[in-house]
């Protein structure tokens, strides 16, 4: 309700260089600080990482922005994560009118490959950063998780890389 109102009450000056297509949601953290939402706990530590939403939460916003025809885009790197947002959008996907705007997956690092499939038939596109992914698969860092291959799946739709 909140963002639809937000929306609603604002003024966005009419412009062919801007327009608001999308809004973000973060559903987990990042490797590096332990806080990506993985199903079991890390090698060096106790944590399994943090969610931010749980399914149920998740959903309503991703309703609200499907309302507002804004094409949906959650971080999630972990597994745990990743279930999360299948969920959340499974259950938007129910409610809303607007079953061809495309969810996006940011990172999906950890993504197992039911997942992966399970996305195919939800309208789900995902981007990888492959750098990020080497970096954060150096064993024994964090245990053995398969990372399918995101480009047999149809909806990977980029591939980014942050340089410095």
């Amino acid at each position: 309700p909140e963002l639809l109102a937000l929306y609603k009450s604002a003024t966005l000056p009419e412009s062919k260089f801007l327009k608001l297509t999308g809004q973000k949601f973060f559903v987990d953290g990042s490797i590096g600080s332990r806080s990506a939402a993985l199903s079991c706990s890390y090698l060096d530590s106790s944590s399994n990482g943090s969610l931010f939403y749980s399914a149920e939460e998740l959903s309503e916003k991703l309703t609200q922005a499907l309302a507002l025809q804004f094409s949906p885009l959650l971080h999630a790197i972990g597994d745990r994560a990743i279930e999360t947002c299948i969920q959340a959008i499974e259950r938007a996907r129910r409610t809303s009118d607007y079953q061809d705007i495309i969810c996006r997956i940011e990172h999906a690092e950890f993504i197992t490959a039911d997942q992966l499939a399970r996305l195919e038939r939800l309208n789900t596109a995902i981007t990888i950063q492959p750098t990020q992914h080497r970096e954060d698969f150096e064993p024994p860092k964090y245990g053995n998780f398969l990372f399918p291959s995101v480009l047999d799946y149809g909806r990977c739709d980029s591939a980014s890389t942050i340089g410095w």
